[in-house]
């Protein structure tokens, strides 16, 4: 059971040291689950292995704020086996964004221009619709849905490119 685990394409926003914490915790409630493994990647390398021997687990992963993807896969091991329990790619450490004004901000369909300019691996979207059933609600790639709105865009393009740090918008114009 995991009460903290990282989300596919989630994006966590970095402090002062350019850098965020990534929480994996939670416990091993099957008795014939001996310890679990956390494979760290790094633009889809293996990079580091955490490991604990308790029923009770808890890492705390540094990410770096940089145009890299993370990898996250959670394992159980029992005296002859493994079995894959949680997994997470995609995952960006940067800055998030809220663009609040008039409905003008909002982008529809016919503004697909800058899309193909953005880098969808390192631009993200977070979904939350009021109004529907929630069955796209969350993370997402940058130009899904189309809401971001074009200033959204252009922002986005002109971060990414000069400093060259991943980046969430989320547009709040509606």
């Amino acid at each position: 059971v995991f009460d903290h685990f990282p989300n596919e394409m989630q994006l966590y926003s970095r402090n002062d040291i350019d850098t965020a914490y990534v929480k994996i915790d939670g416990r091993i409630k099957n008795g014939s689950f001996k310890k679990l493994k956390v494979i760290f990647s790094i633009d889809n390398k293996p990079f580091r292995v955490f490991e604990s021997v308790d029923s009770l687990f808890e890492f705390s992963i540094p990410i770096k704020a940089q145009l890299k993807q993370y990898g996250f896969q959670a394992w159980a091991f029992n005296d002859k086996d493994s079995v894959k329990v949680n997994q997470a790619n995609k995952v960006l450490c940067g800055d998030a964004f809220i663009i609040y004004g008039q409905s003008n901000a909002l982008s529809y369909p016919k503004y697909w221009i800058l899309n193909d300019s953005i880098s969808r691996d390192f631009a993200r979207n977070f979904t939350y619709f009021k109004d529907n059933y929630h069955t796209y609600d969350g993370w997402h790639e940058f130009t899904y849905p189309d809401d971001i709105g074009t200033l959204g865009k252009w922002f986005a393009k002109a971060i990414i490119e000069k400093t060259g740090i991943p980046v969430l918008f989320m547009n709040a114009a509606v």
